[in-house]
């Protein structure tokens, strides 16, 4: 029961969803800020499902059911034998996000006025670069979606990602009326720059996994430039290092050095580990499980670090 439940939960993007949530409160905490209210840890949740749901629900729009041998380890193709399911749980989720967002706005509708245009553009900018990541868009018929970028693929994805898991919160907490001068936690430049890397390696990893395909299909991705043990060494390792480092800076002026940065240290040790297991063949379900469990994993050791 639990085995067949398990592909729902990666391929459904709940565990997507959860590792949203995560990172999210992991960056009010390590930001020295309060916690934001919980429909926006819905909605920001809610509009994971949605977004990813939608992507590969149009990319398997040309799979037949009747022609694919069933195989529950391929995202594609469950989501080809799911289809109806997966239409009605878009649906259902395309429903909630409408109405928490509603009841989000109307009850900070009077605080409106404290975002300003800047607030604004950091509201739209992450969503739009999202949309260009994933899909073609109509209007530019000469238009690419930024998945196609090659080199720049990952960074632009831990971009978007580190968007909205580190400067969402804090517009949130704008919206809901929350002072936030006075934190005095990690700065949320820092967690921007430490999310952006860290989410950049794991979709590096991937590119890694998918060399052969990309390959295939002329994509000048990272690994197929490099080749995977170069890029492991030259690109992989550097940034994991620069990340350290990143950490260890705000970190030595602080009383619980070895401590935090011994915490928030075991993601990048396991991932370092990971990366020298993307090479061998397994699954997609494998490959969401341990490689996108590193940003559950770094949230958990954020947040644990927090209360230590």
């Amino acid at each position: 029961m639990f085995k067949r439940l398990i592909p729902h939960i990666f391929y459904g993007n709940v565990f997507y969803a959860l590792c949203t949530v995560a990172l999210c409160i992991e960056t009010n905490l390590l930001a020295g800020l309060p916690e934001n209210d919980w429909l926006f840890y819905l909605i920001i949740g809610t509009a994971t499902i949605v977004f990813y749901t939608l992507v590969y629900y149009i990319a398997s729009r040309f799979i037949n059911p009747e022609m694919v041998a069933f195989d529950r380890k391929n995202r594609n193709v469950w989501y080809g034998h799911h289809r109806p399911l997966v239409r009605f749980v878009l649906i259902a989720a395309i429903a909630i996000l409408l109405i928490c967002e509603g009841l989000y706005f109307f009850r900070y509708l009077d605080r409106i006025s404290r975002l300003t245009f800047t607030d604004y553009f950091l509201l739209a900018i992450f969503p739009l670069v999202s949309i260009a990541y994933s899909f073609e868009i109509p209007l530019l018929k000469h238009f690419r979606p930024l998945r196609e970028a090659g080199i720049l693929k990952p960074f632009v994805l831990g971009f978007a990602w580190a968007g909205f898991v580190t400067v969402y919160p804090v517009l949130g907490l704008k919206w809901e009326g929350i002072a936030i001068t006075s934190a005095d936690g990690i700065p949320v430049q820092w967690l921007f720059i430490q999310n952006f890397l860290f989410i950049s390696l794991l979709c590096i990893l991937f590119d890694i996994k998918d060399m052969q395909y990309d390959r295939r299909k002329q994509l000048n991705t990272i690994p197929v430039r490099l080749g995977a043990t170069k890029t492991i060494f030259y690109v992989v390792i550097p940034l994991i290092i620069l990340n350290m480092v990143i950490k260890s800076v705000y970190f030595f002026h602080t009383s619980q050095f070895f401590t935090a940065l011994f915490i928030r240290g075991i993601p990048y040790v396991i991932l370092l580990l990971v990366s020298f297991e993307v090479r061998k063949e397994k699954s997609t379900l494998y490959y969401l499980a341990v490689i996108d469990g590193m940003m559950l994993l770094k949230a958990l050791t954020g947040i644990i670090s927090t209360y230590l």
